[in-house]
């Protein structure tokens, strides 16, 4: 339609459901966000945070209980206006978990089979000639004459996808479609969906649990508990400034210190410090905070930095033991005792160290993460 603006805008969409004893269940409540044209958005949450029932409503696979959601301008969903447009009359593409690959057809049919659905008028040649597209665009032209049933996990990924995009949807909606792979073949095919995005300027959600697929994926995240969003941002933003403590828990492995406030000033940044467990902390913050205030702070393992001898300058410095290590090829995490309290560092595996070290950790100021509660 507009061409101007976001493909995608979901506006203070609710749905609940009864659960098995009868009590209510909230699956989306007042979800609100949009994608902008030919970026790849994603949904991001453990097990029954919502994303799916999400997704499902954009499809017209759910229909909420409230909300609008509007594609390329156009109102496919409204309670306030009693509107709902059913999935057929959405013309949205789709890659389901299961891939729901036709295993009676070849590979060229099962691309081919939408085309002749949505656009029966179209001519042999023309739907040939469209589907030859697409297979060539996913690298599977040389199979198209292959049953179905005969291709590999990757390959049938990208056959559902072949299918979803054939008709050139303005939205193409990607259910954790990498999950049934293997973690080899799942790292490899990240590469070809950002290829394929980015190449054919498809706006999409994805819907993932997977942490490091949603980093390596996505133009913008939203981290979804509860059937609620806790932050929207870049992959970036999300990881290395998590707005809340389930945020900082969710993306990636981080240390959580509490700590009271001794001392805030204000000049180009907040300057905080706090009274820890483990000695003072001086943290970088965005918003200023009142002397006596408990906060949590968010610490990355690969902020922590460990030293065998102590550092002549160090902002924060702490003592600590080594507690254990892993070895991880290209890195080694390593448990450092300090007190009662444990603290995990990520450090070149170059670093030799041994269980009962007593070693000294240097964070910086800027690397510390005030969360908010939950």
């Amino acid at each position: 339609m507009g061409g101007i603006g976001p493909m995608l805008e979901v506006s203070s969409l609710c749905k609940s459901y009864r659960g098995d004893t009868d009590e209510v269940v909230v699956a989306a409540d007042d979800v609100t966000f949009d994608v902008p044209r030919g970026k790849m958005f994603t949904l991001l949450g453990p097990s029954g945070c919502g994303k799916t029932t999400t997704l499902r409503s954009i499809a017209g696979l759910e229909k909420p209980d409230s909300g609008e959601i509007r594609v390329d301008g156009d109102v496919v969903y409204s309670s306030g206006r009693q509107l709902y447009k059913p999935p057929n009359r959405r013309g949205f593409g789709m890659v389901f978990q299961s891939y729901a690959i036709w295993p009676h057809m070849t590979v060229f049919q099962n691309v081919a089979f939408p085309l002749q659905v949505i656009r029966p008028k179209r001519s042999r040649s023309t739907i040939t000639e469209e589907v030859t597209r697409v297979l060539k665009v996913v690298a599977l032209d040389e199979l198209g004459s292959r049953p179905a049933t005969m291709l590999s996990g990757g390959q049938q990924q990208r056959l559902a996808l072949a299918r979803a995009i054939v008709t050139r949807p303005p939205l193409l909606l990607l259910d954790e479609p990498l999950s049934n792979l293997d973690a080899k073949l799942r790292d490899r095919m990240r590469f070809e969906l950002k290829r394929l995005q980015s190449e054919l300027g498809l706006t999409t959600v994805y819907v993932t649990h997977d942490q490091g697929e949603a980093l390596a994926l996505s133009h913008r995240i939203a981290v979804m508990k509860d059937g609620a969003i806790q932050q929207i941002g870049s992959p970036y933003d999300i990881y290395k400034r998590p707005s809340n403590r389930f945020v900082a828990a969710f993306v990636g492995s981080t240390n959580f210190v509490d700590g009271r406030v001794l001392e805030s000033s204000l000049g180009d940044t907040v300057e905080l410090v706090l009274e820890t467990p483990h000695g003072r902390l001086s943290v970088q913050a965005t918003d200023a905070a009142t002397c006596g205030k408990n906060v949590t702070v968010s610490i990355r393992p690969e902020h922590v930095h460990v030293y065998l001898e102590r550092p002549s300058t160090a902002a924060n410095l702490w003592e600590a033991v080594v507690g254990a290590q892993i070895f991880l090829g290209d890195y080694q995490e390593v448990l450092l005792n300090i007190g009662d309290s444990t603290i995990q560092a990520r450090t070149h595996p170059s670093l030799t160290i041994s269980e009962g070290d007593r070693v000294f950790l240097e964070i910086e100021p800027g690397d510390c993460v005030v969360c908010r509660d939950d």
